[in-house]
């Protein structure tokens, strides 16, 4: 991963990380598919009821940390569905995705 692209990315981790306090549990980038479209997978520690609401919860940190030449894309899921990764897109965060950041 670029340096540059690792320092936003650790930015995004920190404004999630204090956008979702206690529930936040970690970050993790998926393998990217186009170059100028980079999906993060945000683990929350509770379950995610509607998933509408997370989306347009996290919507301003993707565009706040979004360029010209690259789009984040945030998917709020629970832990218990990230450990099930029953999703196609769930099991691949879960085995080849990296993790930016993660509760301690």
């Amino acid at each position: 991963m670029e340096t540059d692209l690792k320092a936003r990315l650790l930015e995004v981790n920190a404004a999630l990380r204090g956008h979702y306090g206690a529930r936040y549990e970690s970050l993790i980038a998926m393998p990217q598919t186009q170059a100028d479209q980079l999906e993060l997978l945000l683990v929350l520690r509770d379950s995610v009821v509607n998933q509408m609401r997370e989306l347009l919860r996290v919507e301003p940190v993707a565009l706040r940390f979004s360029t010209p030449l690259l789009e984040l894309s945030i998917l709020p899921v629970s832990q218990a569905a990230f450990d099930a990764a029953l999703e196609p897109s769930l099991w691949e965060a879960k085995f080849v995705g990296v993790v930016i950041g993660a509760a301690s």
